[in-house]
């Protein structure tokens, strides 16, 4: 997707999709190689809308496709606008297993904190990042850093696709104004592909 050339910012609704591919691309390989998958190249925002297409079809998120028409493939700007459940119906058609752990509370820094570092902890899958969703914009927590002081709680390392190229560390408040709602679609694995 072009960015804004004044703020270098993707347009509405793309950071969704820049974060759905990363977050595809990441799982392939760990996955795909115990199960004899090709590398597979980046997909492109109309492919991931066929992904939730096709998701739709097989039953995912009746209410998202309502809310759509049924139609989400070649839309854009605000009318593609994606949320996590459909992030989550696309990585479902895709045969992964994930979850939403939503979060709403007075310390969510704190809370999203924890469930970074707990998810992270895990074997498998490896390391793949988890989406950050918040007030209609969405993030990548691609890891966390350990306490080191005991004033320091800890970070989050979060890729933002508005900001390409850098890892931001943010403290465990958040530095985000104005929601205490966040919804964190986690990968959990991937489906073994059926032998044909």
């Amino acid at each position: 997707q072009p960015r804004n050339e004044d703020t270098q910012q993707l347009p509405p609704g793309a950071a969704e999709y820049a974060n759905l591919a990363a977050l595809y691309c990441s799982a392939v390989p760990s996955q795909g190689a115990e199960q004899g998958a090709d590398d597979e190249a980046p997909p492109g925002t109309r492919e991931m809308q066929e992904w939730v297409e096709a998701g739709w079809a097989e039953g995912f998120d009746a209410e998202g496709r309502a809310h759509f028409g049924g139609e989400l493939a070649g839309k854009s700007g605000e009318d593609a606008y994606i949320g996590a459940t459909e992030l989550l119906v696309a990585l479902f058609h895709k045969r992964f297993r994930a979850c939403i752990v939503e979060i709403d509370n007075d310390r969510p820094g704190h809370t999203i904190f924890n469930v970074a570092k707990k998810a992270f902890s895990f074997d498998e899958p490896a390391c793949l990042p988890i989406f950050l969703q918040k007030d209609g914009h969405s993030f990548l927590i691609v890891g966390v850093t350990t306490c080191l002081t005991a004033a320091d709680t800890g970070k989050l390392l979060v890729c933002d696709p508005n900001k390409p190229g850098r890892d931001i560390a943010i403290d465990t408040q958040l530095k985000l104004k104005g929601s205490r709602q966040y919804q964190l679609p986690i990968v959990l694995g991937r489906e073994p592909s059926p032998n044909i």
